[in-house]
């Protein structure tokens, strides 16, 4: 019994190391995708295939305390970085750093996001562009509490007195 499952583990191995084209791109990491034997580093000038936009976090609070880091990552058709894009970053509420920025050689250009002092409760959608690609991401902004208070019942034609309270994510 052991020696069939030495041997079927063997050819279970060796069925794998085929289908991946032997277990190594030209970079010498493992080859997971269909560009084996292909660069992943950056290029320049390419035209862009792809953008991600990702956040460093998918929430801020409303009180103003902290900010998110929103990074474009603009890829060529090989999944590659491209170096020197033009990309566009907009928000639909909210400030950015920056609107417009220019990848580094990994592709990427990084903006900050903040609430710019709204503390409405809301789902802020952002919007990256580069050539033709384009992605979005949302950050949720929350925090915000509105309470009211009075007497539980009240008598028709009677003046009451109802406190309303809001606050933000810090009190």
């Amino acid at each position: 019994m052991r020696r069939y499952l030495g041997w079927a583990l063997a050819v279970a191995t060796a069925a794998l190391m085929a289908a991946c084209g032997g277990g190594g791109g030209a970079d010498g990491n493992v080859c997971l995708a269909a560009s084996c034997g292909e660069s992943s580093s950056s290029s320049s000038g390419g035209t862009a295939a792809s953008v991600a936009l990702l956040v460093s976090s998918p929430t801020l609070t409303t009180n103003g305390s902290s900010t998110v880091t929103v990074q474009a990552v603009v890829k060529d058709a090989n999944n590659g970085g491209i170096e020197g894009a033009s990309v566009t970053i907009a928000a639909s509420s909210g400030t950015l750093s920056a609107s417009t920025g220019t990848t580094d050689k990994t592709g990427t250009v990084s903006v900050t996001f903040d609430t710019n002092g709204d503390k409405s409760n809301r789902t802020v959608t952002l919007t990256a562009k580069s050539g033709g690609a384009s992605a979005t991401n949302s950050i949720v902004v929350s925090g915000t509490t509105v309470t009211f208070r009075g007497a539980s019942s009240a008598i028709l034609g009677t003046p009451t007195t109802l406190t309303v309270g809001v606050k933000d994510a810090g009190g």
